[in-house]
């Protein structure tokens, strides 16, 4: 939320600067503006807003889409300690604007799809043809026991 809001505010200050100190010429100024703005909303629209646990699907929610990970395709939920996440390195995706999503790797898991709302209570889902998706329920224990129970 910090980096968020931070970021707007530097995305607000550099247009108004773009729009009334910059000598640049107005073709220029308005297509940095719009794609500073661009990029923003752009990051808004990705983010994950919340999970979903239906009877046969886990559903991340963006304001854009929602992403559907079958129950059949999944193989194990755990729990992932900070420990095991922190040298985590970004190779595409969003690192901290609204959250964390998209493609990452690090040495104990490898690769990795986030789509993380913050940066704690890690919890892992493992597909069965071997790939990593991570999120961050707010209440990591009961979404795994949630799950747990369907994936059995």
């Amino acid at each position: 939320m910090i980096i968020s809001s931070l970021v707007g505010a530097l995305f607000i200050g550099q247009t108004v600067f773009f729009l009334v100190f910059s000598n640049l010429n107005s073709t220029l100024t308005a297509v940095i503006a719009i794609s500073l703005w661009l990029i923003f909303v752009l990051c808004y629209g990705f983010h994950p807003a919340g999970y979903e646990c239906t009877e046969a699907a886990i559903i991340i929610k963006t304001p854009f889409r929602s992403i559907v990970y079958p129950k059949a395709e999944m193989d194990k939920i755990r729990r992932a300690g900070d420990e095991e996440m922190v040298s985590s390195i970004r190779t595409f995706g969003v690192g901290g604007l609204f959250g964390y999503y998209g493609k990452f790797y690090n040495r104990h898991l490898g690769h990795m799809t986030w789509y993380a709302s913050q940066g704690k209570n890690w919890v892992i889902l493992l597909t069965k043809n071997g790939k990593n998706i991570v999120l961050t329920p707010d209440n990591p224990q009961q979404f795994i026991e949630t799950l747990q129970g369907s994936l059995s």
